[in-house]
């Protein structure tokens, strides 16, 4: 009776390892998820135009409540690759509003990391005046940015990503950089069904677990 009880605990224990660490893999990859110009162009705000000077302001990225969905944003435009990941809030029909997160810009003129500059869902002016953005995702659309798109920066060195049609989109700094044209960009959100399906798994393994440990002792 002891042998027997003794397998069935060994073959409830490694279930619920297994359970663990697939939760605790979906958690990780969750939280990792052509041409150019020089101009101020009219999709950029008259302050731009005008020539106001840059308003210093301090960015900090972090969730901004433990029911937020994360966002898995990527782009691949021009020579301009990255990823971002996005606390956001759900604005119905499919759209979120961006309220926190960090870009990290892998490949093109403006490498390294980035805070959301929060804003939004209406548009808003930049502290530099340069761009006009509102932080909105569709991540169910092409593009999955409208006009105004997402709004990043650090040091005075601003980044604005927008949606122009499907496929097409433009990456901008306030230096005068653009590109506009085909690329890829990405707005990933994570299914609740399939944590819910991995953590169901992992309770009912430790509720047999000790159902079983009781029934025998």
């Amino acid at each position: 009776m002891k042998a027997r009880f003794s397998s069935l605990m060994n073959s409830k224990l490694v279930l619920l390892v297994i359970s663990v660490l697939a939760l605790t893999s979906f958690a990780a990859a969750d939280a990792v998820r052509d041409t150019t110009s020089s101009w101020c162009g009219p999709r950029m705000s008259q302050m731009c135009q005008a020539g106001t000077p840059y308003a210093p302001q301090m960015f900090q990225a972090g969730k901004s409540s433990p029911g937020d969905p994360d966002i898995f944003f990527t782009f691949s435009l021009g020579g301009n690759t990255g990823y971002a990941d996005l606390t956001a809030t759900s604005l119905g029909g499919g759209e979120f509003l961006a309220t926190a997160g960090t870009l990290v810009v892998t490949g093109g003129v403006d490498k390294g990391s980035y805070a959301l500059i929060p804003g939004g869902p209406a548009p808003f002016i930049s502290p530099s005046g340069y761009f006009e953005a509102d932080n909105v995702l569709y991540p169910a659309s092409d593009p999955v940015l409208d006009q105004y798109g997402l709004l990043f920066g650090k040091s005075g060195l601003e980044i604005n990503i927008w949606g122009n049609s499907p496929g097409n989109y433009t990456f901008a700094d306030n230096t005068g950089y653009s590109f506009t044209g085909s690329g890829t960009v990405t707005a990933s959100v994570p299914e609740a069904s399939s944590l819910a399906t991995l953590l169901g798994f992992g309770i009912f393994n430790l509720a047999t677990v000790f159902g079983f440990r009781r029934k025998l002792i």
